[in-house]
C-alpha cells in the first residue's frame, strides 16, 4: 500500500512523498501502519531524491491526517493548514509543542 507524506520539514513547498508499506504490514491499527510508514520512508529502505520521512512531516492515510512528532499523532485538515503557514525555519520547535496545537 502507498501512503502519501506531506514533506512538510526539509523539503521544498510541495514535495510529496510515496512510502510503500508492505500489505502484510498494515494493520487495522492507524498508528502502527504510521510507525511502518516511518521506517520505509527512510531512504535507507527505500531510496528516492528527496529527504526521508522525518519529525514535522505529515502522513496522509485513509482520509486522515497524522503529524510525525515524537510519535504521531493524528491532526485534522484545519491544523494541516495551519502547520502550512508557519515558516519551515519554525517548524522544527513544533514537535515539541504539539500539544498546544488545536486539533
Amino acid at each position: 500500500m502507498q501512503v502519501k507524506v506531506l514533506m512538510l520539514a526539509f523539503e521544498r513547498e510541495g514535495v510529496v512523498r510515496l512510502v510503500d508499506v508492505p500489505d502484510d504490514e498494515i494493520t487495522d491499527d492507524p498508528m502502527e501502519v504510521m510507525e511502518r510508514v516511518f521506517y520505509w520512508g527512510q531512504n535507507d529502505f527505500q531510496p528516492q531524491n528527496i529527504c526521508s520521512v522525518s519529525m514535522g512531516d505529515i502522513a496522509e492515510y485513509q482520509g486522515k491526517y497524522y503529524f510525525c512528532g515524537h510519535h504521531w499523532e493524528e491532526i485534522s485538515s484545519e491544523t494541516v493548514e495551519i502547520y502550512k503557514l508557519i515558516p519551515r525555519r519554525g517548524r522544527g520547535i513544533i514537535p515539541y509543542m504539539l500539544n498546544e496545537i488545536p486539533n
